[in-house]
């Protein structure tokens, strides 16, 4: 039987108290930060008009400034209901591991 892999940031976290949530690959649907990008994504196409890299940058910043906790509870609940609808279409329960404290 194989060790479980140990990652030095998992560790290090670990030492501050914090648990780093280690996502599936190729599954945006799961992480909120996805949705932000997408949302930056659209937002860019919309007011970019004379795309200059300055006016990116600009653009950027003005919407990460514009997105709050709000915003983020939105895309975050999202991502909670998303797994918890491929819960119960695989009729399976969540589980708990011992780095879930």
């Amino acid at each position: 039987n194989k060790p479980k892999p140990v990652f030095v940031a998992q560790v290090l976290a670990k030492r501050f108290d914090c648990n780093i949530l280690l996502l599936p690959v190729s599954h945006p649907e799961l992480n909120p930060i996805e949705m932000v990008w997408s949302n930056m994504k659209g937002y860019m196409a919309k007011n970019n008009v004379n795309f200059l890299l300055t006016e990116v940058e600009q653009l950027t910043a003005a919407r990460f400034e514009q997105i709050g906790a709000e915003e983020w509870t939105k895309y975050v609940k999202h991502c909670i209901k998303v797994e918890d609808d491929y819960y119960n279409s695989a009729d399976c329960v969540p589980y708990e591991t011992e780095d879930n404290d």
